[in-house]
């Protein structure tokens, strides 16, 4: 009995429970202290959402589309633990997130992001694509003057979700619902690189793990089909995807490619930097490889050569400028940002919630899964030994964004781009876990409660997008 208690004491389920208990904690302390300036609503802290909770039969759907997800991932992994074809995983994606979107409002819910409007401000980025006039070069060019007459997000980000729908419009007709699939789909698309990256990172069995545990994490199934957000996720999956493929095999041709992704990326979401930040720190790592730092710092150069290339050359052929562009972006967030961050107890309070959010939205018992391989991959780089220095990166790129001050709330779904990378980690201890005990249900347990979390916000809470 104590030997089975000590196991479970060093286990991820004790892991869960312990981060469990401190969000909770962190929960009812802010309810408690209820901040009084800019401080995130006590009532939803430390996600972004309405408690409003909602009794639905709609929420058979996506436990039915569950079902099948487990039963197919059975079916693939009995036959030599291979992962399930990405053609076919992105078919349970898109029915995951669809059929979730529809738990709280039925079909109409689906659309209703793209038609929300909030007091004194405009529908969102579909409001503004009738502004892409006399032509999109001139709406390029002339951008940064523009934003401040666009809607909320539209004004803080680049042109890019606008230019996307408006490209949507054209082909498809200018309606909500050519709209809202156009995003469901281009957000459920960014499997694909995910795939390419967990196969370039992981063995074929971690890989299997990481592709199930895609269709079922919370922030990628919640704003699947109802946030512009998601569509933003693609291109810095593929940038992550080339820039590790190039320390492995034609560095040139993938630092490009890297370089390329990066500037597609950069023309939705100027997050993106923080994709290069995670860059970056995996090159500081290096430096206890001399080989390995030289390869990755060579890369990371070229990879910044051809972003800036890139943006210049589309500077000379539209007018677009992002450095204008971010700094018109720059300007209408300064003013909230100074009121989020009025002292070091709102500093402390939001950068909190950030990293809580942005955890809830990874997943509980996913977040404790990656505990042990960020451990095992730092005692590996502190002793010199080979080691996954995305995994590093990733964590410690989280941990400095979060409390950068660069974000004020909304982690959960902002930084949809970033949650992927940490199924990688999570995916090599259930591997590592299924190998030492080939019996377990582990694998299933994992999914469950991943899955399980996912349902159970969106019938508590109104996320709002």
């Amino acid at each position: 009995m104590a030997t089975k208690l000590a196991a479970f004491a060093r286990s991820f389920w004790m892991h869960a429970l312990i981060l469990c208990a401190v969000l909770v904690a962190l929960y009812w302390l802010n309810a408690a202290l209820k901040p009084q300036i800019g401080a995130i609503d006590w009532r939803t802290f430390p996600l972004y959402a309405r408690v409003q909770p909602v009794a639905s039969a709609g929420i058979v759907a996506p436990i039915a589309v569950f079902a099948g997800w487990l039963l197919t991932l059975g079916w693939f992994w009995s036959r030599g633990g291979r992962a399930v074809p990405t053609h076919v995983a992105l078919a349970f994606v898109l029915a995951l997130n669809v059929s979730t979107a529809m738990v709280r409002g039925g079909a109409p819910a689906v659309p209703r992001p793209f038609t929300r409007i909030e007091p004194g401000a405009k529908a969102e980025y579909f409001a503004d694509v009738d502004r892409v006039q006399p032509s999109w070069t001139a709406f390029l060019r002339d951008y940064p003057k523009l934003a401040p007459t666009l809607s909320l997000h539209s004004s803080a980000h680049p042109p890019g979700p606008i230019i996307y729908l408006w490209l949507v419009a054209r082909c498809f007709g200018h309606g909500i619902v050519a709209a809202a699939v156009s995003a469901i789909i281009g957000t459920a698309l960014s499997l694909y690189p995910f795939a390419l990256l967990a196969r370039t990172i992981l063995g074929r069995t971690a890989t299997a793990y990481a592709i199930a545990l895609y269709a079922v994490t919370p922030s990628l199934v919640l704003f699947g089909a109802t946030c512009m957000d998601g569509v933003f996720v693609f291109f810095p999956l593929l940038a992550t995807y080339f820039f590790h493929r190039s320390w492995k095999e034609r560095p040139l041709v993938f630092s490009i490619l890297t370089g390329l992704a990066l500037s597609a990326a950069m023309f939705f979401t100027f997050m993106t930097v923080c994709v290069g930040f995670v860059f970056t720190l995996e090159a500081l790592l290096a430096v206890r490889y001399p080989a390995l730092f030289r390869r990755v710092s060579l890369n990371l150069v070229w990879a910044g050569l051809t972003f800036v290339v890139a943006h210049c050359v589309l500077r000379l052929a539209t007018g677009y400028d992002i450095l204008r562009a971010f700094a018109a972006a720059q300007k209408l967030t300064a003013s909230y940002r100074t009121e989020m961050y009025a002292d070091l107890w709102h500093y402390l309070d939001v950068s909190a919630a950030n990293l809580s959010a942005f955890l809830l939205g990874i997943g509980l018992i996913t977040t404790a899964l990656t505990w042990r391989p960020l451990r095992e991959a730092y005692s590996a780089w502190r002793d010199r030994k080979p080691t996954d220095l995305l995994f590093g990166g990733f964590a410690l790129g989280v941990a400095l964004l979060a409390f950068s001050t660069i974000f004020v709330g909304e982690t959960e779904r902002v930084w949809m781009f970033l949650v992927p990378l940490a199924l990688l980690p999570a995916a090599r201890h259930l591997e590592l876990h299924q190998s030492a005990n080939p019996g377990s249900p582990a694998r299933w347990m994992v999914l469950t409660l991943a899955f399980a979390q996912t349902l159970a916000t969106e019938s508590l809470l109104d996320t709002l997008w």
